[in-house]
């Protein structure tokens, strides 16, 4: 995902670092235990007709405006394009090791309820066996729309530890 601060030309915001973009819910952070660096995480009254809210990771923080503490209540854009919306950036957290595992990538979360765009996975936090949360989760899935129920699934462990390159395994 590209993005442009306040006050840049489409031709310097084409020079930002890319970052990761991910819709999530508000509990996604808790789920996944990402640190809490500083802010609030998104609520669920903050949808369409609310300001905008981005989470951004501390590596993404850092790369649009130096440190963590100078981003947070900052602005910035989607993309290129100097008629999007500005988003503030209500929360850091920390960064994360999944898409590659030998490096950080910045990273920006958006609440689903004003992306625009669908959520694509479900992340459960359990203390329980996963494959018999799995069957669960499923379950209350296939009540809310039976042709959302049939998606592979896998544990944290499976895809953290998973060869660089290999496809993932489903359990």
């Amino acid at each position: 995902m590209d993005y442009t601060l306040p006050g840049q030309s489409a031709d310097q915001a084409r020079k930002n670092p890319r970052t990761n973009f991910e819709v999530v819910t508000p509990s996604y952070f808790s789920a996944i235990g990402t640190p809490l660096i500083v802010g609030r995480t998104f609520e669920e009254a903050e949808d369409g007709n609310k300001p905008r809210a981005a989470v951004v990771s501390e590596s993404a923080a850092r790369a649009m405006y130096g440190t963590t503490s100078q981003a947070l209540g900052r602005h910035f854009k989607m993309g290129n394009n100097a008629a999007s919306p500005d988003w503030t950036i209500i929360r850091i957290v920390g960064d994360a090791r999944y898409r590659q595992l030998n490096q950080v990538s910045g990273d920006i979360f958006v609440s689903y309820k004003q992306s625009g765009v669908p959520l694509r996975y479900v992340i459960v936090r359990t203390n329980n066996d996963p494959a018999a949360m799995a069957k669960v989760v499923r379950e209350e899935i296939s009540k809310i729309d039976a042709s959302q129920a049939d998606g592979d699934e896998a544990t944290m462990p499976a895809i953290v530890n998973r060869p660089p390159n290999k496809r993932l395994e489903v359990v």
